[in-house]
């Protein structure tokens, strides 16, 4: 007896039904995925942050956000020395990264014993990727710039400087006053932290917007840069590995010296003295941050800039509700 053959109503219902199911499992495995990258990131935060309490158990203070000041133009009238480091190269023996640490110091030792600046543009190293500084869910992470002056890695992990802009006044040494725990020359112990280590922020995300390649440097306008400086761990005495709380995450746009001419939209810059960069990440709808206690957590692009800003400062006395 011979078998009916599928109608064509029949084989329509069967396609239509496929279409459905796979419309309906697209989307979960997006989400699954993009939980599994937030985890991931924060993880990566956690040992950061653990990183900084090993540096705080060991010498007493977190390290400084910077060694030196907010001052694009690098000249040094007040200290008469260029030191470019940040708290990264300072917590790398604690994210198992020694011999980086090692060969950082043993570049800098003769610069230092001669009282000379202790420029890293020229350490072969600088473009060492630290992998734990890094978000999985940053499709430009990590990011190894090239220039003139070295090849640099930067990461998506920025120490908070406080509530104010990075410059934080008119004279480069004012940047030495900022209210965070991360800030130029630095050296916050966490006893200084009044308003409470769990109220207080030590770290956030960023998103690394990707060299220009395209543009001429002759067609890049005054102030943009084929580099932007936001992320990179050397010649941070831009700002570039730190952020404020000025503004909620991922809102307004960031204000540095040298931003990439070729911007991403979802960071926005614009180049400028000062210094003002935001939280950013690709996280739907907020982004991880890491709190002077050690702890991580996720925040939401709708908190409120009357909670999150006096996050950023060490002792404001601000009152935070218990459950932001």
């Amino acid at each position: 007896m011979r078998r009916a053959a599928f109608t064509l109503v029949e084989l329509l219902v069967v396609i239509a039904i496929i279409g459905l199911l796979v419309g309906l499992v697209i989307p979960a495995v997006g989400a699954v995925r993009a939980s599994a990258r937030r985890t991931s990131c924060a993880n990566n935060m956690t040992q950061a942050s653990k990183a900084l309490h090993g540096h705080h158990q060991a010498r007493g203070y977190l390290p400084a956000g910077t060694h030196d000041l907010i001052d694009y133009t690098r000249v040094r009238p007040q200290s008469g020395y260029l030191d470019e480091r940040c708290w990264m190269h300072d917590v790398l023996p604690f994210l198992e990264q020694t011999s980086l640490y090692d060969a950082i110091e043993q570049y800098a030792a003769p610069r230092r014993a001669a009282g000379q600046p202790q420029m890293l543009s020229g350490f072969s190293g600088a473009g060492t990727v630290v992998p734990t500084l890094c978000c999985a869910a940053d499709p430009n992470s990590p990011r190894v710039s090239r220039t003139i002056s070295g090849t640099w890695f930067a990461g998506n992990f920025v120490g908070c400087s406080g509530t104010q802009w990075l410059q934080n006044g008119t004279w480069y040494s004012a940047s030495t006053t900022n209210n965070g725990v991360l800030f130029a020359r630095s050296k916050v112990s966490l006893e200084d932290v009044t308003d409470g280590t769990s109220n207080t922020l030590m770290l956030s995300e960023l998103i690394l917007t990707p060299d220009d390649t395209v543009t001429p440097s002759s067609a890049i306008p005054s102030g943009y840069s084929s580099v932007d400086f936001r992320g990179l761990y050397y010649r941070p005495t831009v700002g570039g590995p730190l952020f404020t709380s000025m503004r909620t995450p991922n809102s307004g746009v960031d204000v540095i010296k040298w931003c990439a001419f070729q911007q991403l939209p979802q960071a926005p810059c614009q180049p400028s003295n000062g210094g003002n960069v935001q939280a950013r990440s690709y996280h739907p709808s907020g982004a991880n941050i890491g709190m002077a206690d050690g702890s991580v957590r996720f925040v939401g692009d709708d908190i409120a800039a009357s909670v999150w800003t006096p996050l950023g400062s060490r002792k404001g006395g601000e009152t935070i509700p218990g459950n932001w």
